[in-house]
Parts: C-alpha cells; sequence; structure tokens
C-alpha cells in the first residue's frame, strides 16, 4: 500500500469564490426551476450586501457569524423601507433559502463529523440525550405556563411551543468550530444532544402537522422515528466497515488534497441523498457519513492531513448563507408591543427552561463535565431551522397572527445572538473544555 502523506495547501479566495457563485446559482435554478433577471440580481444584492456589512462589522472585532446575521437584516429592511417588496418576499419566501440552507447544514455537519472524537462518545451520550429530551420538556412546560396569560387557542399554543422546543445545532457548532473548539468534549455533547433533539423534533412536526389538519396519524409518526434511529445504526455500521475496509487505502492512493476532498464530499452527498430520500433529516445523514471517516487518513508512525482540514475552507465560504437568511427573516416594522412581550415570554421560558436541563443533566457527572454547565446552556440556546419552518407553516395555513410571527422570528433573532456571544465569552473563559 501507498503510505505517502496527503499534501495540503490553502484554496485561493477566487478559487473558493467560483465554487460559491456555481454552488448558489445551481442551487437557485434546483429550487426555483428557472433563471430570471430578477432572482439572479436579487440573490446577487443579498450576497454582496451582505457580506459587505458583515466585514464592516467584524472590522470591529465583533463575532463573524453575528455579522452575517446584521447583515442580512439591514439588507432585507433597507429594501423593505425603499418599497421593494418583491425583493423582501424572495428573501423570505422563496424555496432557494431553504434549499440551499440544507445544503450548507448537510456541509457544515460532515465537517462537524470529521472532527467528532467519537471515542468520547461514550462519555457524554446517555448524559447528552438526557439534555435534549430535559430541554425540550423544561423548555415546553415553561412556555405553556407563560403563554396562558396570552389565550392562544389550542392551535397556536401548540405551533408555538414546537417553535420553541427544538435547537438548532448549527449555531452551536459553527461557533465553537470558529473558536477551534470542534473536538472539545463540550462540542461533542452538544453534538449528541443535538441528534437526540433532531429525532424529537421530527416527532413534534410530524404531530403539529397532524394537529392542523385535526388528523395525527401514528403509524406515520412512529414510521419517521423509526427509519431515523436505523438510518444512524446502518449508517454508522456501513461507514465504520467502508473505512476499516477501502476507504483507508483509498484516500492513500489518490494522495493529493483535490482528489481527497472529492471522494469525502461525494461520501457526504450520498448519504444525505439517502437520507432525504428516506424522509429523515440531511444533516443527520452527511453527520454519519463523516463520523468513521475521519480516521481514513490516518497512518501509523506518519504524518497525515485529517479531513477537517482540507474541506474547513469550503465549509467557510457557505456557512455565512445560513445567517444572512436568518437575518432576514427579520423586518422592524413588523414589530408591536404585544409581538415584544410575547417574544420577551419565549426567551423567559428558554432561558428557565435550558438552564434547569443544563443543571440537571450533570448531576453526578465528574467535575469536569460539571463546570461545563453554562457552555450547555448556550450551546443548546438558539432556535432556528425547525422555529422558520413553524413559521411558514404558519404563514400558509393562517394559523397564527402577524404578530405572533413576528414574536417568533424576533426570539430566533435574539436566541441566535445570545447564543453567538454566550458561547463565545464561555468558550474564552473555558479554552480546555
Amino acid at each position: 500500500m501507498n503510505t505517502h502523506s496527503i499534501t495540503h495547501s490553502k484554496p485561493s479566495m477566487i478559487s473558493q469564490i467560483v465554487v460559491f457563485i456555481f454552488v448558489s446559482l445551481g442551487i437557485l435554478y434546483a429550487s426555483e426551476h428557472h433563471f430570471n433577471l430578477t432572482t439572479v440580481v436579487y440573490t446577487s444584492i443579498i450576497f454582496i450586501g451582505s457580506y459587505m456589512l458583515a466585514y464592516i462589522i467584524d472590522k470591529k472585532r465583533k463575532v463573524e457569524v453575528l455579522a452575517y446575521i446584521l447583515g442580512g437584516i439591514a439588507v432585507v429592511n433597507i429594501a423593505f423601507f425603499a418599497g421593494q417588496l418583491s425583493f423582501v418576499e424572495f428573501f423570505q419566501k422563496s424555496n432557494y433559502w431553504h434549499t440551499i440552507g440544507e445544503v450548507v447544514l448537510g456541509l457544515l455537519f460532515l465537517r462537524l463529523a470529521l472532527e467528532t472524537n467519537v471515542s468520547i462518545i461514550p462519555q457524554v451520550g446517555v448524559r447528552a440525550i438526557l439534555l435534549a429530551v430535559l430541554g425540550m420538556v423544561f423548555v415546553g412546560t415553561a412556555g405553556y405556563i407563560g403563554l396562558l396569560p396570552f389565550q392562544f387557542s389550542g392551535i397556536q399554543l401548540a405551533f408555538i411551543i414546537v417553535a420553541l422546543v427544538p435547537t438548532s445545532a448549527g449555531v452551536p457548532m459553527i461557533t465553537m468550530n470558529g473558536k477551534g473548539m470542534g473536538k472539545a468534549l463540550v462540542a461533542t455533547f452538544v453534538l449528541v444532544a443535538a441528534i437526540a433533539d433532531d429525532i424529537l423534533s421530527l416527532v413534534l412536526l410530524t404531530v403539529l402537522d397532524g394537529a392542523k389538519d385535526g388528523n395525527v396519524d401514528v403509524i406515520i409518526l412512529l414510521k419517521k422515528v423509526g427509519t431515523t434511529i436505523a438510518f444512524l445504526l446502518i449508517g454508522s455500521a456501513v461507514g465504520y466497515l467502508a473505512n476499516k475496509r477501502f476507504l483507508y487505502q483509498l484516500f492513500h492512493k489518490l494522495g493529493s488534497e483535490k482528489s481527497v476532498l472529492i471522494v469525502t464530499l461525494i461520501w457526504g452527498a450520498i448519504f444525505g441523498i439517502i437520507a432525504y430520500l428516506l424522509g429523515v433529516s440531511v444533516v443527520i445523514g452527511t453527520y454519519t457519513a463523516g463520523l468513521f471517516l475521519a480516521k481514513a487518513t490516518y497512518d501509523k508512525g506518519r504524518k497525515h492531513v485529517e479531513l477537517e482540514h482540507i474541506i474547513d475552507p469550503w465549509v467557510k465560504i457557505l456557512a455565512p448563507i445560513f445567517f444572512v437568511w436568518v437575518g432576514g427573516q427579520f423586518l422592524v416594522a413588523n414589530i408591536t408591543i404585544n409581538a415584544l412581550l410575547l417574544a420577551l415570554v419565549m426567551l423567559i421560558a428558554l432561558t428557565i427552561g435550558k438552564y434547569l436541563s443544563a443543571k440537571a443533566c450533570v448531576i453526578g457527572a465528574k467535575d469536569n463535565i460539571k463546570k461545563m454547565t453554562f457552555g450547555l446552556v448556550f450551546g443548546m440556546f438558539a432556535r432556528v431551522e425547525v422555529a422558520l419552518i413553524i413559521v411558514a407553516m404558519a404563514i400558509t395555513s393562517g394559523v397564527l397572527s402577524q404578530d405572533q410571527i413576528t414574536a417568533l422570528i424576533l426570539m430566533v433573532l435574539i436566541s441566535v445572538i445570545i447564543s453567538i456571544i454566550g458561547l463565545s465569552k464561555w468558550v474564552d473563559k473555558n479554552p480546555n473544555s
């Protein structure tokens, strides 16, 4: 077997931008099924404007991903007050953003899996699952109690609580990755909890979708959960065997960074597509693909380049799209006193629930895990993907009022900002966690 090490060099900014443009336009065509001048111009303005604003904000030494959120907010609100309502509608309602968000998160989770230390998962597995379950229970209970005075209908209450309880894994993972904490114990803890959270979110979305029509199909519910768990188990086994049998040898025969990158992306895409076709979250598919792939370049006693360092530049050029999209959901013109009050109640419920669940899951743990309490609170604080899916469902079904929708978007935005800033500060104070 050829055991020469894989070369590693950072791709040029021009090559990254070219890839970024092709990916963006390709997904635009796939989601909209056509190109027209308006959508291409809108997409260009959103990206260029957001990235320029983010660059300015980032120069002020603020958190980078927060800069993209603020850039997205600025662009969509400038367009709204300039009377460009079709632009705003494209930014907030086009299938393009949901599709490209899935691709970006899928790539992100492939990257995260490549740096996950599989050997420490057993140390945090049970407690991480407990964190996810208790987080949903405590946040949901606190939210229910806090929302009772508003006298919402049963279905409105269900929509808001289901939007409130699931965690966004993308926000904390990008934040910790930016801090060089991707392999830390706290990162693995949050990742395992996020996977459990994702499975529970599938259950909630299925129940909510049925409740909206007055019919919850238990068979479909059990089928989705069973399919997800089976995919995780079978996918992990396939990944382990593939790495052991041929991927290790294949990567060393290829030798070049570009070849290894292409094979890694194809491997992740295969798992992501299979997951999508089975009705499983794409991020679970790509994460499963990368979980055992990380060891494929290892060579006993010889230097090697870890796959995450090869794929990382491409993740960094695409990841901001996710945060630009989040920022673009927020319109200042829709803010009312009632929406602010409702968002405040949701954030208080979120804070109480996440703190209690983090404290509960570290009871009886070793000191190094007990010290992670606030890291877990901030790591599990952000709400994005599921909450915005709920907003989209609410808009199409007419279940929620404009104030309720605005409050949900405001809650999402503030939860992301709190998660980014809080987790960044915590990581700076606890670099060895």
